[in-house]
C-alpha cells in the first residue's frame, strides 16, 4: 500500500518490508535539515529502532536517518531473488520494470472513511492508514472487538486481502526472478502497459532462447482467478514450465498479462477486463522493434477466468474497447487459441446456467456509465465475434466441471458451424482443472499430455502463418 503521508517538500516515504513486518524510513531527496533527523526526533526512526535494534550500527542507542537507510539498504540486498524477502516500494535506483505489483492504493474516499468510522486503526492519528498500522488494526479480530462490522468491516476486509495478495506476489516475484535467472532465460518483468488504478496492468515478457525468426511470434499467457485474484507469474509455474520453455527453444517469445481484478476496493467491469487484454496486445504490437516481435503472429491463451479474455481477444477487432493504447502501430493479428477450463459466452443461457449467470452478472455485468449490462455482455461476450474467419481455437474442458463444460462443448460447435479449426478434449472424470480431484476416477489425461497438445498446435499455426 502506497500512502502519501504529510511530509517537507523534500521528503518522501519509503516502505521496507522484511516478512510480514513493514517499518517505515524518512528519505530525503536533497539536503537534510539543520537539525538532524534521529530517533530521538523522529518517531518513525524511534518506531523502527524499537522494532529493529540491529539497525543501529554505532550501538549508541540512537537510529539515525542515515543509519536507516544503510540497514535498509543492506536488507534489499540481501533479499534480491529471496522468496523470503519483499520490498513493497523500490527504491530510487530500482531497474525498469522490477515495480509492478508491489504497491497498493486505497481510494481517499475510502481511507476517509475507514478512518471516521474506525479511527482506532490510525494509530498515529496522522489521518492516514499505513502498512503497519493495517496490520496491527485491520483483523477481523480487532474490528470485531471494536464493534466494527457491515459493509465498513467488508471495505477494510479488502485492503487487507489486497494487501496480502500483494504481499505474496511480491514474494513470487522475487521468486520467479531467481529461477527464470537459473535456466538462462533473458525476461523483463514489470512492464507497464497502462496506468488503471491499479498496480496490476503490466507484462512479463520472456525473449526467445533461441532466434529462429527475424520478428518473434508471441504466446500471451491470460491468468485465471476468478477475475478477482490470481498472477502473471503463473505462467512460470510448474504446470507451464514445459510449454515455456519448449516455445522458447523454437524462437516464440512469451508474455504474461496481469489485469485490473474485482473486489470492493475497485468499480470495474468485465468491459474493464477485457479492455486490459486489448491494451496489452495493443502495447505489444506498438514496441515491436523495442521487443523483436511479429505482432501479426501473436497466440492467447488463458486458463480458467483467464481463458474468456483470451478468447476474446483471439475473436474481436484489434481495436475493440478503445483504451489507454490506441492509434497507429497498434494493429496485430492473433493467428490461434488455447482455452483450459473457461467460458465461452455470457449472451447463451443454455450454457451459462442459471447460477453462472447470476454470479457474474452480479460482480461484472451491472450498468456502468453509459454501458448497460446488456451492452456489457455485448462487448465481451467471446461468442459473439465469432465468425467463419476465426483463427484455430484449441479447448480444454473438464468432463465434471459443473456448467463450465458446457462451454467448450458449445465452442465446438460454433466452429462446426462456420468450418472454423475448433479442436476440443473433454478431459473425463476431471473437475475444474487438472489437480481438481472428483472422486469419478483417473483422468483421460495429464496436465503433461495437454502441454504436449498446446506446443504441437502452437508450432503448427506459426508454421502456417508464414
Amino acid at each position: 500500500m502506497k500512502i502519501a503521508h504529510s511530509l517537507p517538500t523534500h521528503a518522501k516515504v519509503r516502505f521496507l518490508s522484511i516478512g510480514l513486518i513493514t517499518i517505515t524510513l524518512l528519505g530525503f531527496a536533497t539536503t537534510l535539515s539543520a537539525q538532524e533527523i534521529t530517533s530521538e526526533n523522529n518517531k518513525k526512526l524511534k518506531a523502527a529502532l524499537e522494532k529493529y535494534p540491529e539497525a543501529d550500527a554505532n550501538k549508541d542507542g540512537v537510529l539515525t536517518l542515515s543509519e536507516a537507510q544503510a540497514f535498509q539498504n543492506a536488507n534489499q540486498r540481501e533479499g534480491s531473488g529471496s522468496d523470503a524477502a519483499t520490498t513493497r516500494t523500490p527504491s530510487a535506483n530500482t531497474k525498469k520494470g522490477d515495480k509492478s505489483d508491489l504497491a497498493i492504493n486505497i481510494p481517499p474516499e475510502l481511507e476517509q472513511e475507514i478512518i471516521e468510522g474506525y479511527p482506532e486503526m490510525d494509530i498515529n492519528g496522522d489521518q492516514k492508514i499505513s502498512l503497519e498500522e493495517l496490520n496491527e488494526k485491520g483483523d477481523k479480530s480487532a474490528r470485531k472487538k471494536h464493534g466494527i462490522s457491515g459493509d465498513l468491516s467488508g471495505k477494510i476486509q479488502a485492503v487487507v486481502n489486497r494487501n496480502n495478495y500483494l504481499e505474496k506476489l511480491a514474494q513470487s516475484v522475487a521468486g520467479t526472478k531467481k529461477k527464470m535467472k537459473a535456466l538462462g532465460y533473458e525476461v523483463e518483468f514489470g512492464i507497464k502497459y497502462k496506468d488503471s488504478g491499479q498496480d496490476t496492468t503490466y507484462i512479463d515478457f520472456v525473449y526467445p532462447k533461441k532466434k529462429v525468426y527475424k520478428r518473434a511470434p508471441v504466446f500471451f499467457y491470460v491468468h485465471g482467478g476468478a477475475y478477482r485474484t490470481g498472477t502473471r507469474g503463473n505462467v512460470f509455474g510448474e504446470s507451464l514450465e514445459a510449454v515455456v520453455s519448449q516455445l522458447s527453444e523454437n524462437g516464440i517469445a512469451v508474455a504474461t498479462i496481469g489485469y485490473r481484478l474485482t473486489g470492493k476496493l475497485d468499480d470495474v467491469r468485465m468491459t474493464d477486463l477485457s479492455e486490459d487484454i486489448q491494451d496489452a496486445l495493443r502495447y505489444m504490437a506498438k514496441h515491436r522493434d523495442t521487443y523483436g516481435i511479429d505482432p501479426e503472429r501473436f497466440i492467447t491463451m488463458g486458463k480458467s477466468a483467464g481463458s474468456s479474455l483470451a478468447l476474446l481477444s483471439a475473436l474481436c477487432p484489434h481495436d475493440h474497447l478503445p483504451g489507454a493504447v490506441m492509434g497507429p502501430g497498434t494493429q496485430h493479428t492473433v493467428i490461434g487459441n488455447v482455452s483450459f477450463f473457461g467460458g465461452t459466452t455470457f449472451s447463451a443461457p443454455e450454457v451459462i446456467g442459471s447460477s453462472t449467470d447470476n454470479s457474474t452478472k452480479n460482480s461484472l455485468f451491472p450498468p456502468k456509465g453509459d454501458l448497460s449490462t446488456e451492452e456489457i455482455v455485448r462487448l465481451t461476450s467471446p461468442d459473439l465475434f465469432f465468425t467463419s474467419d476465426s483463427p484455430p481455437i484449441l479447448v480444454f474442458s473438464g468432463e465434471y466441471d459443473g456448467d463450465l463444460v458446457k462451454h467448450g462443448r458449445y465452442l465446438k460447435k460454433l466452429g462446426q458451424k462456420t468450418g472454423v479449426e475448433v479442436t476440443y478434449h473433454e478431459i473425463k472424470n476431471a473437475g475444474h482443472g487438472f489437480g481438481d480431484s472428483t472422486a469419478h476416477g483417473e483422468l483421460s489425461m495429464t496436465n503433461d499430455e495437454a502441454n504436449a497438445i498446446v506446443v504441437e498446435h502452437i508450432l503448427r499455426w506459426v508454421k502456417v502463418s508464414q
